[in-house]
């Protein structure tokens, strides 16, 4: 991931206010914005570096194997229709039973942070080009927010090369799991993972703005 994108711009597209000891001016954010939405985005680049962050995101998150060919699509909010919603849903939550990570409890230190790597790298890239998340749509509970996570990281997660994703609809829709890697970043025992949580946090807010 590091190789195609700057976590630095990243972080600043994010919302960031203070990075590497000094604060963030107006003059910064808005040369990042433009980096990341004209010069980033579109390339091949930002696909690479998506493309990896979903995969460690997949095999991080989500350790049951993949439906097979044939199976029902991922479920996804502004998608689900019909009787065959039932059905996403019952094999959504099986999955559930699955997300057992804790960043908190990673004898691997660095898998964490990892992690908040690739999610920032994600929202990203769907916020880049996809803007915020229209229609929105609510996650209440926790069940919803996982559900609505495992779905995403099989819809969008499931490319089998990175262009592919150039083509990909709803590519923004990761609202689960910003708030669950915010939430989750939030219970550690280090300062610098809250920092992660706060920012992730702002990812939420752009993500649901009505503007």
């Amino acid at each position: 991931m590091a190789m195609h994108v700057d976590i630095v711009d990243c972080q600043i597209f994010a919302g960031a206010n203070r990075l590497l000891g000094r604060s963030i001016t107006t003059a910064d954010s808005t040369n990042a914005q433009r980096r990341m939405r004209e010069a980033w985005a579109p390339t091949a680049r930002a696909r690479d570096a998506t493309f990896y962050a979903l995969r460690f995101l997949s095999q991080t998150l989500v350790p049951l194997s993949p439906p097979s060919d044939g199976d029902v699509d991922a479920y996804h909010p502004l998608q689900a229709n019909g009787g065959g919603q039932k059905q996403k849903q019952q094999q959504q939550q099986q999955q559930q039973l699955a997300f057992t990570y804790s960043a908190r409890e990673d004898f691997l230190l660095n898998r964490a942070w990892v992690l908040y790597f690739a999610t920032l790298v994600v929202w990203s890239y769907g916020f880049a080009l996809d803007g915020a998340i229209r229609p929105l749509y609510a996650l209440e509970s926790q069940e919803e927010r996982v559900r609505d996570m495992f779905g995403y990281l099989e819809r969008v997660g499931s490319v089998k090369s990175p262009d592919e994703l150039a083509g990909m609809r709803n590519r923004n829709a990761c609202l689960g799991l910003l708030l669950l890697m915010k939430d989750m970043f939030r219970r550690t025992r280090w300062e610098l993972a809250h920092e992660a949580s706060r920012l992730l946090g702002k990812c939420v807010d752009m993500l649901c703005s009505q503007g």
